[in-house]
């Protein structure tokens, strides 16, 4: 890659794409999920006794640990399609 040839950028952008995409596919997955509407939400409500729902990326009590559930889910989801042999 790093040796110039006809289309080499062409290359790079069609191996970055992918990558990216997937990037924005899964943080839009994530902030969807976070969303106070939703079941994780209303998991969170009824377990902690709460009287609102939970902002998940409005309060500062669980917006780290948030995003630490999501760098584990695309750490595992990534490990696991580099590391799976084929059937």
């Amino acid at each position: 890659m790093s040796k110039e040839f006809f289309g080499r950028r062409l290359v790079r952008w069609a191996l970055i794409v992918p990558w990216a995409a997937s990037l924005v596919m899964t943080s839009q997955l994530f902030r969807i999920l976070y969303a106070a509407t939703t079941a994780c939400s209303a998991a969170v409500h009824l377990v902690a006794h709460q009287r609102q729902p939970t902002y998940f990326l409005d309060d500062d009590q669980v917006d780290l640990p948030s995003m630490i559930v999501v760098g584990i889910f695309v750490s595992l989801a990534a490990s696991r399609r580099t590391c799976s042999s084929p059937a």
